[in-house]
């Protein structure tokens, strides 16, 4: 929003949010969104011939990122690979996503040269 206004800074409850945790948090809400749509997508691959909804198996891969134990009633008529990424998406919805790409990535090597700055247009 706060770049929409033309502010360069975010406030929040009367402080400044730093750059680099809006970062984090952009890629922690986009990594969940990845980790849910890929499980469902998996879902759907895998139980094609069932007559299971989309919404479902949306529902049993959001349940299963969030680790809540909610369920429609369908996790033992998977297949065991619908199990499986079941099982896999609890894991990843438990460790937490930027754990998870932070163990995954290396961490990035200082550099030695630094380039100027220049303000470009976007959108």
């Amino acid at each position: 929003m706060a770049a929409l206004e033309g502010r360069e800074q975010v406030f929040l409850y009367r402080r400044q949010v730093p750059s680099a945790l809006l970062l984090k948090a952009a890629g922690v809400a986009f990594g969940s969104l990845l980790v849910v749509f890929g499980c469902t997508l998996v879902l759907l691959q895998t139980e094609a011939g069932s007559g299971m909804s989309f919404l479902a198996l949306l529902f049993e891969a959001t349940s299963a990122f969030g680790t809540v134990g909610l369920s429609t009633g369908i996790t033992a008529k998977l297949s065991s690979w619908g199990q499986i990424a079941i099982v896999i998406t609890m894991y990843i919805g438990r460790v937490g996503v930027l754990l998870l790409m932070s163990a995954l990535l290396t961490p990035p090597k200082p550099s030695a040269i630094n380039y100027p700055e220049e303000p470009l247009l976007v959108g």
